[in-house]
């Protein structure tokens, strides 16, 4: 509803009381009119008052479930630190305790006692460490198959 406009807009209470006397029904209705605008705001301010409280409580059980969402968050951060550093563990512990060398380090007399130690195993290539002076010599032709002897 829109707020009712006045059927005159007087100076002065003289000239108020004039305009009553001159027009009395225009400003009864202009009363009416006026109480309904009235009891109309009153309710919508009724329901501004519920709605925002509404919102308010809405806010605090909101507010309440985000730190409890941190707090969740906090303690599974915690316990994620706590299993990674679990898991460093578990790797070390599974780690052998001495380093073994690898096949392709041994020298080439160390291939030929460990071959000589179990001759059913298959011999194990030796390969050259790259470097640049070995692209840069001259090519070494192939030798002839080892017979073991």
């Amino acid at each position: 509803m829109d707020r009712p406009e006045p059927p005159a807009t007087p100076d002065s209470a003289e000239a108020l009381v004039a305009e009553v006397q001159r027009d009395p029904d225009a400003w009864l209705l202009y009363l009416r009119n006026n109480h309904q605008y009235l009891q109309s705001l009153e309710g919508s301010l009724s329901d501004a008052r519920t709605t925002k409280q509404e919102l308010q409580t809405s806010v605090i059980k909101r507010d309440g479930i985000i730190r409890y969402q941190k707090e969740q968050l906090a303690a599974d951060q915690k316990q994620i630190t706590q299993l990674e550093i679990e898991k460093s563990h578990l790797a070390a512990a599974a780690s052998p305790a001495v380093q073994t060398p690898r096949a392709s380090t041994l020298s080439p007399r160390a291939t030929t006692e460990a071959r000589a130690d179990n001759p059913a195993r298959p011999p194990t290539p030796v390969t050259a460490p790259h470097s640049r002076t070995a692209s840069l010599s001259k090519k070494i032709p192939n030798l002839k198959e080892f017979n073991r002897t």
